[in-house]
């Protein structure tokens, strides 16, 4: 059973109250965008003076989405794929024309080659989770992005030497390749009230299978500025993928994720303000900032955001600041 925290800092068991403005009817719930104006209103009363750069952010990240919405003739809402009926994108000429360049070419290739490595296993590697998730009554979500693109890939290996040299270390853009844990990543989603038990059955049940936990970070500790579970397994073949492990309440911050796993239905509101749309700004300010090129106007920003991202955070209490990697006599690789 999860716990939260009192107003005294105890904790206490923690029972989920469900979405707060339900009618019963789970189409009502999510036709509301409720949750987040309210969130909204309550997380910026203690912004003053950096208000207004919160404010415009979302503004503009919201009218972005909105646009992109009405040129792509989509739907606001959206049903999200709990199955593997959407096969990975495969690699192609036109991804090299598009996001290769003279500039990120050692990369670019070096994420390439990584990708088409994984495009071999990572639907054996998500039909595993899948069916032991399925069966411990959790949903997969996020499935159409089980394995990273090479434009996202590529900056990310830049981003990893950046982040290296920060810290007086000295990597090659192979070396980050090498460690790379999340190429192929999926998302299983338990109810708070059994998460622990679910999480750990999964976990567990994928060991039995031959797959070896090498990393397991538990973010559901008091006070953190970012709630889940996030695991790193490595595949019979010696390839890492992640696994994190989230409660509708973490999806709904994270993603804009609305979550119904009883009646195994996902949708998201694309044009909902989210933690996730934070960190992808975020990310791209503190590579400026290793790199020297980011402004007094974008360092404020940078740190007006990231304060404003771990806000966005408080309201999920429950936590289990007991479950330790330890649990599966695994060390971490």
């Amino acid at each position: 059973m999860p716990t939260k925290l009192n107003k005294a800092g105890e904790q206490q068991e923690y029972v989920p109250a469900g979405n707060g403005d339900a009618s019963g009817e789970y189409g009502d719930q999510i036709g509301s965008n409720k949750h987040f104006n309210n969130f909204k209103k309550k997380s910026l009363k203690g912004f003053s003076s950096s208000n207004k750069i919160v404010k415009d952010f979302e503004s503009e990240t919201i009218k972005n989405k909105k646009a992109k919405l009405k040129n792509k003739g989509e739907q606001q809402y959206d049903n999200i794929n709990l199955d593997l009926s959407n096969p990975i994108h495969k690699l192609d000429e036109k991804d090299r024309a598009k996001y290769r360049t003279e500039e990120n070419g050692e990369g670019y290739d070096i994420a390439e080659k990584l990708i088409k490595k994984y495009e071999k296993n990572v639907d054996t590697i998500a039909n595993d989770i899948l069916s032991i998730t399925t069966k411990e009554g959790g949903v997969m979500v996020g499935l159409d992005f089980r394995l990273k693109r090479p434009e996202s890939l590529t900056r990310k290996l830049y981003s990893e030497v950046l982040e290296a040299k920060e810290k007086g270390e000295t990597i090659t853009l192979q070396d980050a390749a090498n460690k790379m844990g999340d190429i192929a990543r999926f998302t299983s989603c338990f109810e708070a009230k059994d998460f622990k038990k679910n999480a750990d059955a999964v976990i567990r049940s994928l060991q039995s299978q031959g797959y070896t936990l090498v990393k397991f970070k538990n973010y559901f500790q008091p006070g953190s500025s970012y709630k889940g579970l996030n695991c790193n397994f490595r595949d019979k073949d010696g390839n890492l993928f992640e696994l994190q492990f989230h409660t509708p309440e973490t999806m709904r911050i994270k993603e804009g994720y609305e979550i119904d796993i009883a009646n195994r239905k996902a949708l998201i509101n694309k044009a909902a303000f989210q933690s996730h749309d934070i960190y992808e700004t975020t990310r791209v300010l503190k590579d400026k900032e290793r790199d020297g090129s980011i402004t007094p106007q974008e360092k404020e920003k940078l740190k007006v955001l990231t304060d404003y991202g771990v806000k966005m955070w408080d309201e999920i209490n429950y936590s289990f600041p007991d479950w330790k990697i330890e649990d599966y006599n695994k060390s971490t690789q």
